[in-house]
């Protein structure tokens, strides 16, 4: 069977308690979540306070807060990129986001804007219909791309959905490049969801509520190889998997087969494996529901893998915390690219395991240094 074409990842964009940046993430992550550093308040993980440039700079126009990270995050890790891009190019970059909680800032921002000053005099871009494309549409609009403008709205999976749509489109042929990823933010609905959760539920392993903005700038090969971007890892597959309710009979033997299409439809062996980035709060090890799966996957394989829960750091972001996963997982292949004792054919793997039912594998692969 032919091999699908090749997608890259070139950049990567994120925004979280640690601060403004993929490297305050990563740097972060290699001190440990016990250690010091930036640090949110126990009861939640928002975003940092330096998150934000504002100094000397102008306020960013008909953005709302969670929008405005989003454009601070690309600005910071992306920008040199998107600003230098030609009026060819721009015409095949597309955006797609995923969000589970984050399109509610909005239109409780619409609700508001239209009982004080009358829905006559709300911005037309508000209206209902295009709601949930607002971050989209102001991604696109900020760096003038005119290629597609995708949400997603899927659940807690919806982040690595959204990657692999951008995946899918860039395979396609129908773009070049996408900026793709997830975001979401503390609202009164996510956090009320997390403290019902008892401690008697797999969840339980779930940590504090956070915010987040994690993005991923994919290439096609031809695309990367224009703009001169070193790929930090190669894109694989990602398999979803949807009513995968822990205490489902099946739901472990389900959530175990979509990781072993995701690694078979990414193009590598379980035997490349050598990091998972779990969505457990702490060691994926533990006797819960996702290490129970990982541990029928990789089996002995599991004790000399490298484990990463990112989650100990940011907080639950929801549709934020599969792409800060990508994130970490894309930088920490392009750091083992430079390891001569990790081959070539290496990979890392990512799970989310979302409490409203929906289980998702993705795979990336490592490149050459």
């Amino acid at each position: 069977m032919e091999s699908a074409p090749s997608v890259f990842v070139t950049g990567a964009a994120a925004a979280t308690c640690c601060g403004l940046g993929a490297q305050a993430l990563w740097d972060q992550l290699a001190r440990g979540p016990d250690s010091a550093g930036p640090r949110a308040a126990p009861a939640v993980r928002r975003f940092a306070p330096s998150t934000l440039p504002t100094a000397g700079q102008p306020p960013l126009p008909d953005a709302d807060r969670l929008t405005a990270y989003i454009l601070a995050a690309l600005d910071h890790d992306l920008g040199a990129f998107l600003t230098g891009l030609s009026d060819q190019e721009r015409e095949c970059i597309g955006v797609t986001l995923g969000s589970a909680y984050g399109h509610l800032s909005t239109y409780l921002a619409y609700f508001e804007a239209g009982t004080d000053r009358g829905y006559q005099l709300v911005n037309p871009r508000h209206f209902p219909t295009t709601l949930p494309n607002w971050s989209t549409v102001s991604v696109s609009d900020a760096y003038s791309l005119w290629g597609s403008s995708t949400p997603v709205a899927t659940g807690l999976s919806a982040g690595l959905e959204a990657i692999a749509y951008a995946a899918a489109a860039i395979r396609s042929g129908e773009e070049q490049a996408m900026i793709a990823g997830g975001y979401d933010e503390i609202n009164l609905c996510n956090a009320s969801v997390l403290a019902t959760i008892t401690t008697t539920s797999p969840a339980a392993t779930y940590p504090v509520a956070g915010e987040g903005v994690g993005i991923l700038l994919l290439q096609s090969a031809d695309a990367a190889a224009a703009s001169g971007r070193r790929p930090l890892a190669a894109y694989g597959a990602t398999v979803t998997r949807r009513g995968l309710w822990w205490d489902a009979p099946d739901a472990r033997a389900r959530a175990a087969q979509a990781v072993r299409d995701a690694v078979s439809e990414g193009g590598v062996q379980l035997t490349d494996i050598v990091a998972v980035f779990p969505s457990t709060n702490g060691d994926a090890r533990r006797d819960d529901f996702e290490a129970q799966v990982l541990r029928e996957v990789l089996c002995d394989r599991l004790r000399t893998i490298d484990i990463v829960p990112i989650k100990a750091v940011t907080g639950e972001c929801f549709g934020a915390a599969g792409p800060l996963q990508c994130v970490a997982a894309v930088h920490y292949l392009a750091c083992a690219a430079h390891t001569p004792e990790v081959s070539d054919t290496a990979a890392a793997l990512v799970c989310s395991s979302g409490y409203d039912g929906t289980f998702a594998a993705t795979v990336f692969r490592g490149c050459p240094a």
